[in-house]
């Protein structure tokens, strides 16, 4: 022949020769799918003639791997946040991620790259990986199972109506009051180097009224004992009345 054409998908790419009647063409970075193509011919008297017409189908494993900032597998995070990035070795249609169990919709930067920022977290271990899906055949494809611990300082915070420290009260009690940016598993009030287990209206708000008391300076502070993590170490806020 004296030259030969592959009409892939409809379109027509020229082909290597290897000899007069051998000619051969490697298509490559394909993605799932199925595929068509036929070979064009031309002889030495210009007519061109086609081969037969064939249909193949591409089904391939789409590797979904993690990139950062997404931790690493058994880290342990200071932040109430994850960010979870992974990139795709095919173009997905949908990425999800699985996390303790939930699918959540990923955010899309590229066919090839998904994200999302998962916020609000508290102290406790996490599991999570990434499915990718809805290529052209209709796959569902997975990453590895990557476990993250949280374990941020939780913060305790005085409000109303707890005085100010320094404050002088005309009161014989002092209504403490407090609020933690974490849930906590107990919390008690050290009053003047004795410690009193403080009431809840729920894990994040704790308080106690000391009563009966007798003019005179008392110093105070709260510690609190996390609940996810099980460590049991306390945080404290400390103030002088």
């Amino acid at each position: 022949m004296e030259s030969a054409k592959l009409e892939w998908n409809g379109k027509n790419i020229t082909m290597n020769k290897a000899s007069d009647t051998n000619w051969y063409l490697n298509v490559t970075g394909l993605t799932n799918g199925e595929y068509t193509f036929k070979v064009w011919g031309k002889d030495l008297s210009e007519k061109w003639v086609a081969s037969e017409v064939r249909t193949v189908t591409v089904n391939s494993t789409v590797v979904l791997s993690f990139v950062p900032p997404t931790p690493a597998d058994g880290a342990v995070i200071d932040t109430d946040y994850i960010f979870v990035n992974v990139t795709s070795s095919q173009p997905l249609q949908i990425a999800k991620l699985e996390w303790n169990g939930e699918n959540i919709t990923m955010q899309k930067a590229s066919d090839a790259n998904w994200y999302l920022n998962v916020t609000g977290l508290t102290n406790g271990h996490y599991t999570l990986r990434v499915w990718g899906g809805n290529d052209s055949l209709g796959n569902w494809f997975t990453s590895e199972v990557r476990a993250i611990t949280v374990n941020a300082t939780i913060h305790l915070s005085f409000v109303s109506p707890t005085p100010d420290d320094g404050a002088v009260v005309s009161t014989d009690y002092v209504f403490i009051n407090v609020t933690s940016d974490q849930p906590l598993m107990t919390a008690l009030l050290e009053w003047n180097g004795e410690n009193f287990t403080m009431s809840n209206t729920s894990s994040m708000k704790w308080y106690l009224n000391v009563t009966n008391l007798t003019n005179g300076h008392y110093n105070f502070k709260v510690w609190g004992v996390g609940t996810s993590l099980g460590t049991g170490l306390p945080v404290r806020l400390e103030q002088l009345l």
